[in-house]
């Protein structure tokens, strides 16, 4: 692989890693903060309807528990979501989920309330429809249950094609369908009509009435066991029912669950929802409140581990196809090979996971505000390629320090990676318009390309730059040394004997000065010798000297 092409394979397996986990970031980041927009822009709406604070607090409640379990969800990259139906049909669900579960809300003045209204039975429901004003007549329970589709029971639609049959053969008596039904229990399986209407559903309701609410269906429950009635078994069914399904909150059984909320609290948010006056930071939905600490740590191991994989990957491919052809041409493996890749392997693993982490945990903190708001907008792909410039610029002063590396090295390295990191962003950038719908792999793939044509052109301007200083003696401001001293190989070439002298510190003394006579040497015929010519051009990194 060519030095420039490999350089910017090099840096591309590097960038690509921290690039990566901060769009990773950003991406889990979004999400939430799309969950609490939605959560305010719903609450928003809410205050538009014109209902008052005791009418509006049970939507608002609805729009609570699906809006907190969706933001945990996001927090938790939890696929679970929660949404509000918004509907107002006999036995409709308020909140519905994707995992399964279906949720019906009451939030009313007392436990004991809330409980009646979730354990209703639907003649119970059907007295309530009674009791609601209205416009017109009321219908009749026959008509309320072929309305909702009760009477499709073939028990229930049997009991009251017999109940007409009883009106039409005695037009006179004042009998009802509710007094029939009492009256013909046992000749019908009715357990439908003493059934919640929210059967199957999760009864949520205040977490301050809770405690009480369980207490009172059990007291209930005690109560009915100790009847002889023939719907006995039917009215405990529903009360244990209920009793079974009796929540405080929105839960999917993994670890995701809405805020619980108390009569007081959807009340007060009800009144400030009507004000237009509902801010996510006063019930601690604000980003930098809940994406806390811990899981700012847990997307940085995440990231780290995908961008350690990335590193790998990259830093490998090379190292896997000169193993092939070296195993094609010489029908054996070269084990110092495969040693030297697998220590690369792990230096790079390692070094992947660190700028990885890095660069998550600091794309995470800016995006939620706790680095300052002038941050909050900052593209992670430049945070990705800044995580990789300030790691390799400590990792070269560390060698500079101990003698590994000499500044003049160290200023080209880092002068390099500026132009190829800015070429690789821009190269993201073009790949990401080009395939939008392949945001992740336009990305990579334009980065690669960037990276690698950035590399290949500063080889060719390196070696224009070297040749211009090597005939002007220009040192580029100091990046190229220039060194004027013959080296010993061509000394010793011209038949010069080298010696190395120790240098010891002389005391200073003061010498007498003495007169030199003067003497003629007799001309001779010298020998002719062997002429070495000796040339400048690059003896070493930026280095130019004889050679």
């Amino acid at each position: 692989m060519d030095n420039s092409f490999k350089a910017g394979w090099d840096y591309t397996s590097k960038q690509l890693g921290a690039g990566m986990a901060a769009q990773t970031s950003e991406k889990f980041i979004s999400a939430i903060d799309e969950s609490v927009c939605k959560l305010v822009d719903e609450m928003n709406v809410l205050g538009k309807n014109g209902l008052e604070t005791k009418q509006l607090k049970g939507f608002v409640a609805e729009h609570w528990h699906a809006g907190t379990f969706n933001i945990r969800a996001a927090l938790r990259e939890s696929s679970n979501r929660a949404t509000v139906e918004g509907s107002i049909r006999h036995a409709s669900v308020d909140v519905s989920t994707n995992f399964g579960s279906d949720y019906s809300l009451k939030y009313i003045r007392t436990a004991e309330a809330s409980v009646d209204s979730q354990a209703k039975n639907v003649l119970q429901a059907y007295h309530e429809y009674l009791r609601k004003p209205r416009k017109g007549e009321a219908i009749s329970l026959a008509e309320y249950l072929e309305k909702y589709g009760y009477a499709k029971n073939k028990n229930i639609g049997k009991l009251i094609s017999d109940y007409k049959k009883v009106l039409e053969s005695n037009k006179d008596t004042n009998l009802t369908l509710e007094q029939y039904i009492k009256i013909h229990a046992g000749e019908y399986d009715i357990k439908t009509l003493l059934m919640s209407v929210y059967n199957g559903q999760h009864r949520l309701i205040p977490t301050d009435q809770l405690k009480n609410a369980i207490s009172y269906l059990k007291q209930e429950i005690a109560k009915e066991s100790s009847k002889e009635t023939s719907n006995r078994s039917a009215v405990l069914r529903n009360y244990k029912e209920t009793l079974e399904k009796l929540v405080d909150r929105i839960s999917d059984g993994e670890g995701t669950e809405s805020i619980p909320l108390t009569k007081g609290e959807a009340e007060s948010i009800a009144a400030l929802v009507k004000e237009g006056k509902f801010e996510p930071e006063d019930f601690g939905l604000k980003l930098s409140d809940v994406v806390t600490e811990e899981y700012i740590i847990h997307q940085a191991l995440k990231a780290g581990y995908t961008a350690s994989v990335i590193s790998l990957t990259m830093q490998l491919t090379p190292e896997i196809f000169k193993a092939i052809d070296y195993l094609i041409n010489n029908k054996e493996i070269d084990l110092t090979q495969l040693k030297e890749a697998g220590t690369k392997a792990i230096s790079t693993s390692a070094e992947g996971f660190i700028r990885g982490s890095i660069s998550s945990a600091i794309t995470v903190s800016c995006m939620t505000g706790r680095l300052g708001e002038q941050f909050v907008r900052v593209d992670p792909s430049v945070i990705g390629a800044l995580t990789v410039l300030v790691m390799d610029v400590a990792k070269s002063s560390l060698l500079v320090a101990v003698g590994k590396m000499t500044p003049q090295e160290m200023g080209q390295l880092i002068t390099k990676e500026l132009i190829i990191s800015s070429a690789a962003l821009a190269g993201g950038t073009i790949g990401q318009i080009i395939a939008p719908e392949l945001p992740v792999l336009g990305y990579m793939l334009g980065s690669l390309l960037g990276s690698c044509v950035a590399a290949v052109i500063i080889g060719v301007g390196e070696n224009c730059l070297i040749s211009f200083c090597i005939d002007t003696g220009f040192t580029c401001f100091g990046l190229v040394k220039q060194d004027y001293k013959l080296p010993e190989e061509t000394l010793s070439a011209m038949g010069l004997k080298l010696t190395h002298i120790h240098i010891t510190k002389i005391k200073r003394t003061n010498l007498k000065t003495t007169r030199i006579k003067k003497t003629e040497l007799k001309k001779t015929k010298l020998k002719t010798v062997k002429l070495t010519m000796v040339r400048r051009g690059v003896i070493g990194v930026n280095t130019i000297g004889y050679k």
